[in-house]
């Protein structure tokens, strides 16, 4: 049987998302480093969370925008769950965010407002990728919302008819933002 590319990446993809089910269930209290780290991410999902809630609930987004802003409002939503389950006592992040409420009433055009959207998962992907300190499961689940976020960010930019940033990030390039940082 001979596997073709694509069937290989989904398999995979599916594997390690079995996988990563598997350790949630089983896996121990995490290290007090990665504890933080899992706090620092959780908070960094909430805040995208909360933006596109805001976002959504503007009523300013073009109508072609709004199935995928409502798709990843879901995903990062689904990211602070599952980060929130392995942190003891953590909450959803609130709504009161001035700096994207403000960039909300200031973005004149669809294009602004795409751009705040992929503004916002830049921040996510940074909060993400900050978090140096995780280990083990930790660091997997960190990983994981980071290609999330990466993904976002790199859907809304082709959205925006942009290409992409000269360098990558690994050789020290930067995601270009336009808004909130």
């Amino acid at each position: 049987m001979s596997l073709s590319r694509r069937s290989a990446l989904t398999v995979g993809a599916g594997l390690s998302l079995a996988a990563a089910g598997g350790l949630a269930v089983i896996a121990p209290a995490p290290a007090a480093a990665s504890t933080q780290a899992l706090q620092d991410a959780h908070a960094a999902a909430g805040r995208a969370r909360a933006a596109y809630h805001l976002l959504l609930e503007s009523g300013r987004l073009p109508a072609l925008i709004l199935d995928l802003a409502e798709r990843i409002y879901e995903r990062h939503r689904a990211t602070e769950e599952a980060l929130g389950e392995r942190i003891s006592g953590a909450r959803p992040a609130g709504l009161e965010q001035p700096d994207v409420q403000a960039a909300i009433q200031a973005a004149n055009t669809p294009t602004a407002l795409i751009r705040l959207m992929r503004d916002i998962e830049a921040r996510a992907l940074a909060g993400y990728l900050a978090q140096d300190t995780a280990e083990g499961e930790t660091k997997m689940l960190l990983a994981a919302a980071a290609a999330d976020g990466a993904m976002h960010w790199a859907l809304l930019n082709h959205t925006l008819g942009e290409a992409l940033p000269r360098q990558s990030l690994s050789a020290g390039g930067s995601l270009p933002t336009s808004g909130i940082e």
